[in-house]
């Protein structure tokens, strides 16, 4: 080895203490794909979204991540409502998707008949949409289930809950995980408490959080 060589060696050594390590991240782990159900663009840009909306997947990157999870650095979020022609619990409606997060979708006390005032507000506020499969038996698990995701997350009113939580996922294979309470601003509107809640694949559970097991429909 010449001189040249061997200071040219010794300068790019690096001390195994400063040398950067790189973290190997296991696949089932990574949340890559997030589908946004209820969500709502905030302008035509397709990465803008309402502050609400923006808010409940940075809270479920957050509860996902607390379980386990890393989220992707170029991860993708799309959206599935019904403002804009796409019914996630259509048995027709295909996306893949590693988490599936539930904005604020409403959730009537009862399924609307024709002609209801239900319904006619919801021609008036797309917040009261409700797909005809909401009622189905079986419908939001199967839905979830079609699109492989490894955790599911609901985000709703923790006072007075008119929405879609976790318990419409109860014949799915899926172990309850996290749950986190926390204050939202909501503009004009004032402060709103929102729960946060999770649902885990039983095979991905990295602290064996086993609280609560939903039966395999």
């Amino acid at each position: 080895m010449s001189l040249n060589e061997v200071i040219a060696t010794s300068l790019s050594w690096v001390p195994p203490l400063l040398q950067r390590k790189t973290k190997v991240v296991d696949p089932r782990f990574l949340i890559q794909n997030i589908l946004a159900v209820g969500a709502l663009y905030k302008s035509c840009e397709a990465s803008d979204y309402l502050p609400r909306d923006q808010w409940s997947i940075e809270k479920a990157r957050q509860i996902a991540r607390r379980q386990g999870f890393t989220n992707a650095s170029d991860g993708k979020v799309s959206i599935a409502n019904l403002a804009y022609g796409t019914d996630f619990l259509a048995p027709t409606f295909r996306a893949q998707a590693d988490m599936i997060v539930v904005c604020n979708v409403y959730h009537p006390r009862q399924k609307p008949f024709p002609g209801s005032p239900a319904l006619l507000m919801a021609g008036v506020n797309p917040d009261l949409r409700v797909s005809p499969y909401h009622f189905d038996p079986g419908a939001w698990s199967r839905a979830a289930a079609r699109t492989g995701a490894k955790v599911i997350v609901t985000i709703n009113n923790a006072d007075d809950c008119k929405e879609v939580t976790v318990d419409h996922f109860k014949e799915a294979a899926f172990t309850e995980g996290r749950k986190l309470t926390c204050n939202y601003t909501h503009g004009s509107q004032g402060l709103f408490r929102v729960s946060v809640r999770s649902l885990v694949r039983p095979d991905l559970m990295p602290t064996a959080r086993r609280s609560r097991k939903y039966a395999i429909a």
